[in-house]
């Protein structure tokens, strides 16, 4: 330290102090990203399936684009296929909330009644 010093350098413990204060925020953030998230609701879920389906798309088509380079797609693959298995975990959770979901009833899509 004192060869800083003597280069004009200047160290102040007071950064130390809100370096370790920002780390502190920083994991009291997390935490509360932790256990502050709620469920996501069922448009939620559509949306997502919905998006990854278009990434599903640009990625089928950046497979197309190294075979036709030549370069190795086995990667490519695996994240295609880590996607698929996503969407499908995601449709899993749709149709599992949407049976929660109360029926409608004495309506005329809901069916007859008499």
């Amino acid at each position: 330290m004192a060869d800083l010093a003597s280069q004009g350098v200047r160290l102040h413990l007071p950064v130390t102090a809100s370096i370790i204060r920002l780390q502190a925020v920083a994991a009291a953030m997390i935490i509360h990203l932790d256990f502050g998230q709620t469920m996501p609701d069922l448009d939620f879920i559509r949306a997502e399936i919905e998006r990854m389906r278009v990434q599903v798309g640009r990625q089928r088509k950046e497979i197309l684009q190294l075979e036709r380079a030549g370069i190795p797609t086995a990667s490519a693959e695996a994240l295609l296929q880590r996607m698929l298995d996503k969407i499908d975990t995601l449709c899993a959770e749709r149709d599992r909330m949407k049976a929660e979901l109360p029926r409608p009833k004495n309506k005329v899509l809901g069916g007859r009644s008499w």
